[in-house]
């Protein structure tokens, strides 16, 4: 029996949990629960290798007050073509504006709990979520 064979099953596993290469575009947190966003909880992921390139991005919970905020911090090597980013709100609350570093952003789907970035050329981007 290889003893190994869980251990890479559970990271394949994990890591679709926490983003997702799909042609060329770079999905954050797809398969991330809802229960994972309730009030004051935080997901960070540090440095997660993608075919773009490393990746890291942190998710902040402020549901209590209306919004959840995500600071991501693109690849470098390749740019994808869009970065998409799942924030579900605990309570199936949908979203109701999105606010792409400080400007409001109108590519989001608040059926699939998604917001679409095609400008990924910033060293940093922020985006807030508005329930």
């Amino acid at each position: 029996m290889n003893r190994n064979a869980w251990y890479y099953g559970a990271s394949a596993s994990l890591i679709a949990l926490i983003l997702l290469c799909l042609a060329w575009e770079l999905w954050l947190a797809p398969l991330v629960t809802n229960n994972w966003m309730k009030q004051g909880m935080i997901v960070n992921v540090s440095n997660a290798p993608t075919k773009f390139g490393a990746v890291s991005y942190k998710i902040e919970s402020h549901v209590e007050d209306g919004y959840i905020d995500a600071h991501i911090y693109p690849p470098k090597r390749t740019l994808p073509e869009a970065i998409v980013i799942r924030l579900r709100h605990p309570d199936g609350i949908k979203m109701n504006s999105v606010v792409v570093n400080g400007k409001q952003h109108k590519d989001f789907d608040p059926e699939k709990e998604i917001v679409r970035i095609t400008d990924t050329k910033f060293d940093e981007i922020d985006v807030r979520v508005n329930y």
